[in-house]
């Protein structure tokens, strides 16, 4: 493996880092309604490192469409349910 094969993965890896330093500093113990619009922001920042994951490090970024399609269509899914049920509860 040369330097310029790490480049994209160790980029990814920062760019997870960054959400997930930016998930905890939204989270910061903060218990107001304004809260509530935070825990949606790191529902949605987690979409987005779950998209990541998934295309970077388990290879779906490769794969054929119909694995791409069901993998996001998942991840989607999952995120609107999520923040519909943290809403209505």
């Amino acid at each position: 493996m040369n330097i310029k094969s790490l480049r994209i993965p160790i980029l990814v890896w920062i760019l997870l880092m960054i959400a997930t330093i930016s998930s905890v500093s939204i989270s910061d113990g903060n218990t107001t309604t304004s809260s509530h619009i935070g825990l949606l922001f790191i529902i949605f920042i987690t979409f987005f490192k779950t998209r990541l994951v998934l295309q970077y490090f388990m290879e779906v970024k490769g794969a054929p469409i119909q694995l791409k399609l069901l993998a996001d269509g998942w991840i989607l899914a999952n995120t609107v349910s999520l923040s519909y049920f943290f809403v209505v509860a």
